[in-house]
């Protein structure tokens, strides 16, 4: 970083922290990101980031109590659009035990009922969904994707729920710390 640069173009801008960065020290700043996930987190993180202050203290704390609602799981349908996509997409691979993969479907429907009254909302816990689906599944990021051994299942296997309120908090308490705009 040169501290006379006034504009900066990251070409591998992933959730798009530099950006984000070179906009609080007053730069121009630009990013690209070919991951539609990552475009996803980066979108959201901006839409957010525009929010008046007082708007995003309430959305914070709007996403700190869908927590409740997570323990509720089983009065929301299985999501049969996610459900049928995943099966042409995977066929038989099984990459979450049962009760995980109902509990996957049914989350879908939850967010799509919060997307309806609140969009920005849905984004942020399809985030802490999306962060948590991998270490709750029978698959494990070494470098790619791949399964789990027997050891690693026995001691790695996050619930999703459990790591869906503990990406939910790390959410809120960033939108918390975020003293920009």
């Amino acid at each position: 970083y040169a501290p006379n640069t006034q504009t900066i173009l990251d070409p591998f801008g992933g959730t798009g922290t530099t950006a984000f960065t070179a906009a609080r020290l007053n730069k121009i700043a630009y990013f690209c990101e070919i991951n539609p996930v990552l475009q996803f987190i980066s979108l959201t993180k901006i839409k957010v980031r525009r929010l008046k202050s007082s708007y995003r203290s309430l959305l914070a704390q709007e996403l700190a109590q869908t927590k409740t609602s997570l323990k509720e799981l089983e009065k929301y349908p299985r999501n049969c659009t996610l459900d049928q996509t995943y099966v042409n997409t995977f066929g038989n691979s099984s990459f979450f035990d049962a009760h995980v993969y109902d509990q996957v479907l049914r989350i879908r429907s939850w967010i799509n009922k919060i997307a309806l009254e609140n969009p920005i909302l849905a984004d942020l816990i399809t985030i802490a969904t999306l962060s948590a689906l991998v270490p709750a599944s029978r698959m494990k990021r070494s470098g790619d994707l791949r399964y789990k051994t027997t050891n690693e299942l026995k001691r790695q296997v996050v619930p999703l729920v459990e790591g869906i309120c503990q990406n939910v908090d790390q959410i809120v308490q960033d939108i918390q710390n975020d003293v920009g705009g």
